[in-house]
């Protein structure tokens, strides 16, 4: 198993899955409290999802949490109270194209 720490709290492990060349990705959050998402949360999950399409042998993807009880309390809705309408738009449109990358997969996640 092999591990690549991220910012944000968010670190990838490739376990494998009976031969060297198939694995299992996991992408865990460990964020406090809620484990929600701003524009740095956003790209750490982008840069820990790249990791995985560029892995070699990967079979599928687990989402998954490092805080007890909880997976994730979504967008960090006070931080859109402190950005300009252009900064939400920019936030808006990452959290788009991440989670369209995670859908569009090769792989189960």
């Amino acid at each position: 198993m092999s591990t690549a720490t991220s910012k944000s709290g968010f670190y990838v492990t490739f376990s494998d899955l009976g031969s060297k060349e198939e694995c299992l990705a996991t992408i865990t959050m460990n964020s406090p409290k809620a484990n929600t998402f701003d524009y740095a949360s956003l790209q750490a999950l982008d840069e820990a999802v790249k990791q995985v399409q560029s892995k070699k042998g990967v079979r599928g993807l687990v989402l998954s949490s490092a805080v007890d009880g909880f997976f994730s309390g979504g967008f960090n809705l006070p931080v859109f109270r402190q950005i300009a309408h252009h900064d939400f738009l920019q936030l808006w449109s990452l959290g788009k194209s991440v989670f369209r990358r995670i859908y569009s997969l090769p792989v189960p996640s």
